[in-house]
């Protein structure tokens, strides 16, 4: 469906909404069942700590390091001594380093995973006629957002009012300043 060729009133027909009051919370609910939560799937699944720690050898370094304890022990067996010392230390230490890689990055995950918690972002709403805030991540189609200045846009949208809209849209155009937008009723 073309959603952004449709004149406003039909739009809130087909998406069954009260251009006033909003939808209702039962019609909200149903919503989020059929439609699913507004966010983005996490496409990078996690990965088993043995991956995990396998991908800390996924370095130049790394790997010529390990080449150099292959060639200690060649060299080693055929100057007929069987010292593999050097080769062992070089393997202690690269092992190390990967245990410590691995514990910096599931560090670095939980602290990111309670920043994202932390910065989790609320819209306002109307439903049943009354200005809600909910988490972004229950928005659904049909549902009035309302914005004020510095709000973050967090789902698709039709601007039904405006006044004085400006909008931030480097993300997508790459233009460092808002740019302003015409000020409008759309009935």
């Amino acid at each position: 469906m073309n959603w952004w060729q449709m004149e406003t009133k039909e739009a809130a027909r087909r998406l069954e909404t009260d251009e006033k009051q909003g939808l209702t919370s039962q019609m909200a609910a149903e919503r989020l069942v059929q439609k699913g939560r507004n966010e983005l799937a996490e496409t990078d699944g996690k990965k088993s700590l043995f991956w995990r720690f396998l991908a800390q050898f996924d370095d130049f370094m790394i790997l010529l390091l390990l080449g150099a304890a292959v060639v200690s022990v060649v060299i080693s067996r055929l100057s007929g001594e069987n010292d593999v010392l050097d080769a062992v230390m070089i393997l202690g230490i690269v092992v190390l380093n990967a245990a410590l890689g691995l514990f910096q990055e599931s560090k670095a995950e939980k602290a990111l995973e309670a920043l994202k918690k932390m910065a989790a972002p609320h819209a306002r709403v109307i439903r049943d006629g009354i200005v809600r805030e909910i988490p972004a991540a229950e928005v659904v189609p049909g549902d009035l957002l309302l914005l004020e200045t510095g709000d973050a846009v967090c789902a698709d949208g039709r601007v039904v009012e405006s006044r004085s809209l400006k909008t931030e849209e480097s993300a997508m155009t790459g233009e460092a300043l808002p740019v302003e937008n015409i000020s409008r009723r759309l009935a």
